[in-house]
């Protein structure tokens, strides 16, 4: 099967070409493994009471200290239980929103579906001018065969090893009558506040997690926009590939980081 991030389904109409692109050849499988009639997962709009929990201070900065970009080389290729990345999705939803424009947009290209985001961005590459490769990259690809090559290897080794691939999208407010138009670096801090939480469940979960910034030109073009069913027109934008993978838990512990002191990025100013 395949999933959607939250609020994305709104956006796209039904007969978009992104349901049936992601929509696997066979049937979706469902919870008692059985199979069931292929069909979009749809997350449904929800509330919560803001009860705090039963979690101590010290636990929650803990794991805020313990998360990790775990990359795909550590990945050992084997599938994350689709209902865990739908619990990622599912906290994404509930990062700070100036206006409650809820800007976040995800689109979860589950196993079946990977090798549709990776065809889709070599497509892209394989349209470029000859001149294009001069300056790409810092001129590291001669060729697009060249590029190509590099691209395969890379799909194989690194890509393919990640379970999901879960593409991010800031879907621009849109003005409206008597609504006030909230600053783009609010959409977009809020998107990566939307990550962050699935970073840190993620990270809770003992999953392998890293938000890659994929590859810039398809990101940045209008034509990877679309591809997300956003519309760049609007000032919708793609952010990047936030990535799941499975890893043994003595790589995720192996990670190491360090941040610079506090005092050296914060200033405590009184009066």
């Amino acid at each position: 099967g395949f999933c959607f991030g939250l609020g994305l389904l709104a956006v796209l109409p039904a007969d978009h070409p992104l349901f049936s692109l992601l929509r696997p050849a066979g049937a979706e499988r469902v919870k008692d493994g059985g199979m069931g009639k292929a069909r979009p997962t749809v997350l449904k709009r929800s509330t919560t009471k803001h009860l705090c929990p039963a979690v101590s201070a010290d636990t929650v900065q803990e794991l805020i200290e313990a998360r990790r970009s775990i990359f795909p080389k550590d990945y050992t290729g084997a599938l994350v239980d689709d209902s865990a990345v739908r619990k990622l999705l599912d906290a994404a939803r509930w990062a700070p929103t100036h206006g409650k424009t809820e800007p976040w947009r995800f689109v979860c290209f589950a196993p079946s579906a990977r090798q549709h985001l990776l065809d889709a961005t070599l497509a892209h590459y394989s349209r470029k001018d000859p001149s294009f490769w001069t300056s790409a990259w810092g001129g590291e690809f001669p060729t697009f065969a060249n590029f190509e090559d590099y691209f395969r290897k890379q799909s194989k080794a690194k890509w393919m090893m990640c379970s999901h691939l879960i593409a991010v999208g800031m879907r621009r407010q849109r003005p409206g009558e008597g609504k006030k138009t909230y600053p783009e670096h609010e959409e977009l801090a809020s998107v990566a506040c939307a990550v962050q939480n699935m970073h840190i469940l993620a990270t809770s979960m003992r999953l392998g997690a890293y938000w890659s910034s994929w590859f810039d030109h398809f990101v940045e073009s209008s034509e990877g926009v679309r591809f997300l069913g956003l519309d760049p027109s609007a000032g919708d934008r793609w952010i990047g590939v936030f990535v799941i993978g499975s890893a043994e838990a003595h790589k995720i512990d192996s990670y190491r980081a360090t941040r610079k002191a506090v005092t050296e990025t914060s200033e405590w100013r009184e009066v």
